[in-house]
């Protein structure tokens, strides 16, 4: 009872102290320290006009009183980046979104269309390690259960992806993208390499992901893949695209993706707010660029499955 009452004491103090952190920051303070972030990490920080904005931006703090009130503020400076992918979240949108359980995403849809295992892969969203590695081994589990009915090719279907955790996704893809380098993330100062590895996601030699035993693996070798895409596939999802990009026998159907191809990174300021960044651009294992819409081999308006389907079967005949 005493480990219990103490442990609540330091609960409360803590509480306390943070609180009186807050109390004593300044709205002026906090509209630095956003600026700074902006300024520094943004990877299209030059198409803003500081000279102009910063003066403008100090202008408006005349009417506010409290860190909360330059919120407003903040997201203006970041709609001047003109990235479209940039943007911020006040501390309730943030705790909201750290909490998020990948149960509650839509599921991953997996049927047989024909002699083809259909995959439809949904956004992921949801940042708990454990959940992860579960999400990837079930992806994994649907492509084993398509692969015993002796599937000849696969669809893979990211027109509804609206992004979100690209690793759990990636991982769960692993039997159909292979084992080899996937891309790069192209920053200001150094580029990524995003790889699959032996049962693991990596980013360079960093593991970022990893099931508890080596990835499913296909029956047949060079399978063809079509994947679809649209203006609904996004941000992570594009990333799945661009992943796909450079497989041999494997071809792209739909129309242009949303066009944010680009690598956001999260900053968490004082009171638990986010500014979220875009501070690089995705490449692919060819180290061709993206950072905006990605176009497919093939534009299909409408019955996109039907046109895969028949690309798949000239393949496998």
């Amino acid at each position: 009872m005493q480990k219990i009452l103490f442990s609540m004491i330091m609960i409360f103090s803590l509480s306390f102290a943070e609180t009186e952190k807050m109390n004593q920051l300044t709205p002026e303070d906090y509209l630095d320290e956003a600026i700074s972030l902006i300024r520094n990490n943004a990877l299209y920080a030059d198409n803003v006009d500081w000279e102009k904005e910063i003066p403008l931006a100090r202008s408006l703090l005349q009417f506010s009183t409290t860190p909360k009130d330059t919120y407003p503020i903040i997201q203006n400076l970041l709609q001047k980046l003109n990235d479209n992918h940039s943007f911020f979240r006040n501390p309730l949108q943030y705790k909201k979104n750290k909490f998020k359980k990948v149960k509650n995403n839509p599921r991953v849809e997996n049927k047989k269309i024909q002699n083809f295992g259909y995959l439809k892969i949904p956004g992921l969203y949801g940042y708990m390690t454990s959940e992860n590695r579960r999400y990837a081994r079930e992806v994994q589990e649907k492509i084993a259960h398509l692969d015993s009915n002796n599937v000849k090719g696969w669809i893979v279907d990211l027109r509804e992806n609206n992004g979100g955790n690209m690793w759990p996704m990636m991982l769960g893809l692993a039997p159909l993208l292979g084992e080899r380098t996937l891309g790069f993330l192209k920053m200001k100062d150094k580029e990524y390499r995003w790889s699959l590895q032996k049962g693991a996601v990596l980013m360079d030699t960093l593991s970022v992901l990893t099931l508890e035993d080596l990835a499913y693996s296909i029956k047949t070798q060079n399978f063809p893949i079509a994947v679809l895409i649209g203006e609904n596939t996004l941000s992570s999802g594009e990333a799945l695209v661009i992943a796909f990009k450079t497989r041999q026998n494997t071809k792209i159907f739909g129309l242009p993706t949303r066009g944010l191809s680009t690598v956001t990174t999260s900053h968490k300021l004082a009171d638990d707010a986010q500014i979220i960044l875009v501070e690089g651009i995705y490449l692919d294992s060819d180290k061709n660029e993206y950072g905006g819409k990605i176009q497919p081999d093939v534009f299909v308006e409408n019955d996109v499955i039907t046109e895969a389907v028949k690309w798949l079967q000239e393949k496998i005949q």
